[in-house]
């Protein structure tokens, strides 16, 4: 009679332990997910979720980037990592997002703006200012407002369909 509790109590405590190890989070994807926490002030990470109420909780603490099933990529400060580890969820940073090199590419002219995918030099920003001006000069007016502590100026668009009124 002895050995048939045993036998019954042993897969119960076995489900128990495997339950629980599938529920955990290797330190290591913790650790590195502190260190971007640190470094970045956000983290970027996926996790599994079937249950529609739950995710519609993580909503308000999460900013979600993208869902690809039942896997979600979000993004979160400390705090809002803090809370979504409250809800003992197995995550794992999205690595990739990190050793992925980000490169910038700089715009050389106004006509590689059209996207507005590419970052401007100042010369395209300034050209960019002045093609405004030059298309519409009914509703714009382009002034230098001051220098920038490298010496460039920052200019001010004005858009209206009174370009000559003093308007508040």
């Amino acid at each position: 009679m002895k050995i048939n509790r045993y036998l019954f109590l042993l897969p119960v405590i076995l489900m128990f332990f495997i339950n629980v190890n599938a529920q955990t989070v290797s330190s290591s994807d913790l650790q590195f997910a502190q260190e971007k926490l640190n470094e970045r002030g956000e983290v970027f990470f996926s996790f599994k979720c079937n249950d529609k109420n739950l995710l519609s909780q993580l909503t308000r603490i999460v900013s979600i980037d993208k869902l690809d099933n039942t896997r979600i990529y979000a993004y979160a400060n400390s705090d809002e990592f803090e809370q979504f580890l409250s809800y003992q969820i197995p995550f794992t940073p999205v690595y990739d997002y990190y050793n992925t090199p980000k490169a910038l590419t700089m715009a050389t002219d106004a006509g590689q703006m059209v996207n507005w995918d590419r970052y401007p030099t100042h010369a395209v920003y300034e050209e960019i200012m002045q093609n405004f001006v030059t298309n519409y000069p009914t509703l714009c007016q382009l002034d230098t407002i001051g220098y920038s502590v490298n010496g460039w100026p920052i200019l001010n668009l004005t858009i209206s369909d009174n370009i000559g009124t003093d308007e508040d």
